[in-house]
């Protein structure tokens, strides 16, 4: 038996209408972080992980929302290093550990998940971290420069300073 989802696609915005969006069939919803019943109301329905591309105040508003409106998963906007190498008091942390305490606190009613930079560009993207022009002076924005290579089935894991044995997985 084959079963039927229907997908939807909405996104919020604080900034304005976005007419390319929603000519691409997205749903766009303008926002004010600051308001959060009309933030809630915003996510009602929303049965599709949120992944957050926001940070500091605004996130935790809408990880506050996003529990009162039962939105079930959660993506943090983690882009960086791995949540675990950052050390306290981060200076460029922006509310990320508040918001992963956060979700961590309401794990019962929304699952976490975290993204960090580089590996969704790198596995899901021809051209890998280059080719939306991330780390071109870092020497790993190549195609499988950072942890693997698709197309060669490459990875970086026998080497000591990035396979388990570095605990950087």
């Amino acid at each position: 038996m084959i079963h039927h989802a229907k997908r939807s696609r909405d996104v919020l915005t604080q900034l304005q209408q976005q007419p390319q969006l929603t000519a691409a069939g997205y749903q766009v919803a303008v926002i004010d972080y600051g308001d959060i019943d009309t933030l809630r109301f915003s996510l009602r329905g929303v049965v599709y992980p949120i992944i957050s591309m926001i940070s500091g105040p605004n996130q935790i508003e809408l990880i506050k929302a996003a529990v009162q409106a039962r939105v079930r998963r959660f993506a943090p906007a983690e882009f960086g290093s791995l949540p675990q190498l950052r050390t306290a008091n981060d200076p460029l942390d922006r509310s990320r550990t508040a918001a992963r305490h956060l979700l961590a606190h309401h794990s019962q009613y929304s699952q976490l998940t975290a993204f960090v930079c580089g590996v969704l560009h790198e596995k899901f993207q021809p051209g890998g971290l280059a080719q939306p022009r991330i780390g071109a002076n870092t020497g790993l924005s190549t195609e499988g420069g950072y942890i693997l290579n698709l197309r060669s089935v490459f990875t970086y894991d026998h080497l000591p300073q990035y396979g388990p044995s570095a605990g950087l997985l």
